[in-house]
């Protein structure tokens, strides 16, 4: 099913049901490399923590970005920049991050959800539920934040950024 919203396109169900099993199992399995740090859209907020595996970064990629090669694809980026996945830990309550954009620079964005739970992202006045196998789309240059969950033992996505094919400027 396919949602066009203002700000954002969801698509539910966007890999087939093997595959986005693959993935969850994977990265929500004992073996898959997580890295601590602290604060979520700033350093300085110590109380709050996160994990992260970056696929891509810098033009660096990770040995496990074979493991998303086709998701990522699917999405047909113009020029991928960044492709990192988000593990929050769940909280009592649940904890909304702050606003952020991923980069100063016009982009686009994909939130590719890998387990269902009561955490969302709020991208400007909308929110986008944490529904497994679930993909939104959005232009990166609108606010948006994460949260944690709290009837799950983790939250867990992946966000991919990409330049516009009619961007010449450098992120």
């Amino acid at each position: 099913m396919e949602l066009r919203l203002s700000l954002c396109q969801i698509i539910d169900n966007f890999l087939d049901s093997e595959y986005h099993q693959l993935i969850h199992d994977v990265m929500i399995g004992s073996s898959f490399p997580w890295f601590y740090q602290p604060g979520v859209a700033r350093e300085d907020k110590r109380d709050e923590f996160y994990f992260i595996h970056s696929f891509l970064e810098e033009g660096e990629f990770s040995l496990f970005f074979e493991l998303i090669h086709d998701l990522v694809y699917k999405i047909d980026p113009d020029e991928l920049v960044r492709v990192k996945a988000n593990l929050y830990p769940r909280t009592e309550q649940i904890v909304e991050h702050d606003w952020h954009k991923d980069y100063k620079e016009s982009h686009k964005a994909a939130i590719y959800y890998i387990n269902s739970n009561d955490g969302y992202t709020q991208i400007g006045d909308q929110r986008v539920e944490s529904v497994a196998n679930r993909l939104v789309i959005f232009d990166g240059g609108i606010d948006h934040h994460s949260t944690t969950c709290s009837d799950e033992h983790v939250r867990v996505n992946i966000g991919i950024n990409w330049k516009k094919a009619y961007e010449s400027s450098k992120l």
